[in-house]
Parts: C-alpha cells; sequence; structure tokens
C-alpha cells in the first residue's frame, strides 16, 4: 500500500500522467474542427500518409466565428484549448484586424491533449 502511494506521486511529481503546469508554449492557433478534419482526410486505405501541416494550419486559420481552437507546434504536436481557453483565443481573434495564420505564444496548464490556458498573446 505505502509502496503505491510512493509510487503515484513519484509519477505526478515528474510528469508521467501528462500533466506539465504553468509552462509556455509557442505555436499556431488555429480551428480545431477543422484542423481535425484535415488531419483525418486520408483514404481507407492508405498506410503511410504525410500531411502538409504547413497547409493544414492556412486552410484552418481561425475566423470571427471560432469556438473550439487548439495550438499546433513547430513540431505537429496539437494540444486542445479548454472551454476558458476557447473564449480567450476567441477574444483574441476577434482583436487581431489581419486574417490568416496567427501565431500565438500561450501559458497555462497541460492535462493531457487539453491545455487550461492561463494567458494567449499573438506573436509578431
Amino acid at each position: 500500500m505505502i509502496r503505491n502511494i510512493v509510487l503515484a506521486t513519484l509519477f505526478s511529481s515528474i510528469g508521467l500522467f501528462g500533466q506539465s503546469s504553468g509552462q509556455t508554449w509557442t505555436g499556431f492557433l488555429v480551428n480545431a474542427d477543422c484542423y481535425a478534419r484535415e488531419e483525418h482526410n486520408t483514404r481507407p486505405l492508405d498506410r503511410d500518409v504525410d500531411h502538409d501541416r504547413d497547409y493544414e494550419v492556412r486552410v484552418c486559420a481561425p475566423s470571427a466565428t471560432t469556438k473550439s481552437f487548439s495550438i499546433i507546434d513547430r513540431d505537429g504536436q496539437r494540444l486542445n484549448l479548454d472551454p476558458t481557453g476557447n473564449a480567450k483565443a476567441a477574444d483574441l481573434v476577434r482583436r487581431i484586424t489581419r486574417k490568416g495564420e496567427i501565431e500565438v505564444s500561450v501559458t497555462g496548464t497541460r492535462k493531457g491533449e487539453v491545455l487550461q490556458l492561463d494567458s494567449i498573446a499573438a506573436r509578431q
């Protein structure tokens, strides 16, 4: 019993449960639904599919009507935003006057593939 508690504490402290706190990420803000569709846009018999991530980011650039957002980093890692993060990202998109790709810097807590956002800012 004590061994299990010690192991659980150790694993959680080194992040093996997929949780990281207070970190900063940079990447591109995308429409999460669009990006998911593009990532799964393959023929059923294709086994090894290379995606053009730059194309996917361009096609899925968010608009003022986007409700669900993801951050795509340079390595192609996808982090979905939590509801609070989606609201902050929507506010950022509405404030930006240019259209197209939006590179951002975000801070928050990662839990699996979801990012609980603390802050978001557009990068120049």
